[in-house]
């Protein structure tokens, strides 16, 4: 009887999981890989700085710039490229993010180097805040908007502890270096891609299509 009990909850999990629309399984999919990428870099980000650059305090903080700069074009290149679908754009977001993780732990042998992956990684990063609510949006059920945002982020906040859990574990138990780390965010990141190009979302109609207006 206590077996019963304690695989309800189980099925009842599968039961939906079968239930749910292809499209949001390969959305939540990509969004899990994509936030493990995020999770990986962001945990181990100020150690790989200090341990390979040997940053001081005051490089570290001038280096907030670059990384935060695409936070601030992010409206206008979501504005000049408005015209791809949300699937590529999440294809994209999520090979941009690839190169850039890659690009900071195998292919950055000076700062200035490593300083322009950062950016790449950080336009990535950014840019998907965008489809992510975008694409969340378009796959939730009328009046249940709210609901398919919170499970997406969920998903999300999920993914950034697993990769997080994955440095912990690389470090303290695997012997991993930085390259490795990052590469298997890297990995990631391809998976994202993949994940985010099988979905098929319904064109919007032309009456429901945006046009930009600039003064």
């Amino acid at each position: 009887m206590k077996l019963e009990i304690k695989m309800r909850p189980l099925e009842k999990l599968f039961i939906r999981y079968k239930a749910t629309d292809k499209n949001l399984k390969f959305f939540l999919f990509g969004v899990l890989f994509l936030g493990a990428n995020s999770g990986i870099l962001n945990s181990s980000f100020n150690n790989y700085l200090y341990e390979i650059f040997s940053l001081s305090s005051q490089q570290r903080g001038f280096l907030e710039l670059p990384r935060e700069f695409p936070g601030f074009l992010v409206f206008f290149i979501t504005s000049i490229f408005y015209f791809i679908s949300m699937r590529n754009w999440a294809v994209l977001v999520a090979l941009i993010s690839g190169i850039g993780i890659l690009g900071i732990g195998v292919f950055s042998p000076t700062i200035a180097v490593m300083t322009f992956f950062v950016t790449v990684w950080s336009f990535g990063d950014h840019v998907f805040m965008t489809v992510e609510s975008s694409v969340g949006l378009e796959l939730s059920i009328a009046s249940k908007e709210g609901k398919r945002l919170g499970q997406i982020s969920g998903a999300r906040n999920l993914a950034a502890i697993l990769g997080s859990f994955i440095v912990y574990l690389g470090f303290s138990r695997l012997k991993f270096t930085y390259e490795v780390l990052y590469v298997i965010a890297f990995i990631f990141a391809l998976l994202a891609a993949w994940s985010f190009s099988r979905m098929k979302l319904k064109p919007l109609p032309p009456k429901q299509k945006l046009r930009f207006l600039y003064r």
